[in-house]
């Protein structure tokens, strides 16, 4: 529609934010489970597919890197106040 490169868009989103495009993709997916994770009672591996991620092994890796522990570990903490 507006004619740009995806190496284009990726760039300036780069000056932009300081994130590449895998990165912030990743960052919104990651917003997103810990909203469902938050507010619904749904397992861990629907989650990740609603996040957008295809492997669950890989979704729990990047979610401990992101947050320091598991997705369960976060539900646990968030249930406990």
């Amino acid at each position: 529609k507006f004619q740009y490169t995806p190496v284009y868009i990726s760039r300036l989103l780069k000056k932009y934010t300081g994130k590449s495009f895998s990165k912030t993709v990743q960052a919104q997916r990651m917003s997103r489970a810990t909203q469902y994770l938050k507010a619904t009672g749904l397992p861990v591996i629907e989650i990740a597919s609603l996040s957008g991620f295809s492997d669950l092994a890989y979704f729990n890796k990047a979610f401990k890197a992101t947050f320091g522990q598991t997705p369960t570990e976060y539900r646990k903490q968030i249930q406990q106040g």
